[in-house]
């Protein structure tokens, strides 16, 4: 399930991304936004309802992971987050 979860909130976040800059309504805020709201969902649907246990989870601990890493990455890069 972790897998499919993940699948499913790449290929969200990636849609977002192409849909935004289409239209020409991409902004990091908004997509910012966008990205986070995926991810409480995509715990939230790993925890079972339970979003701090799953959080010390091990498999959603990596998912928390990549999405903290981002932030990092595009805040070195001057991109506010």
């Amino acid at each position: 399930m972790f897998f499919a979860v993940l699948s499913l909130l790449v290929a969200l976040v990636a849609g977002s991304f192409i849909i935004l800059q289409r239209f020409g309504e991409f902004t990091a805020v908004r997509w910012s936004a966008i990205v986070g709201v995926n991810c409480v969902v995509a715990l939230q649907t790993l925890s079972g309802g339970t979003l701090l246990k799953t959080v010390v989870t091990p498999d959603v601990f990596v998912l928390v992971l990549v999405v903290a890493g981002y932030a990092v990455v595009q805040l070195m890069q001057g991109d506010p987050v």
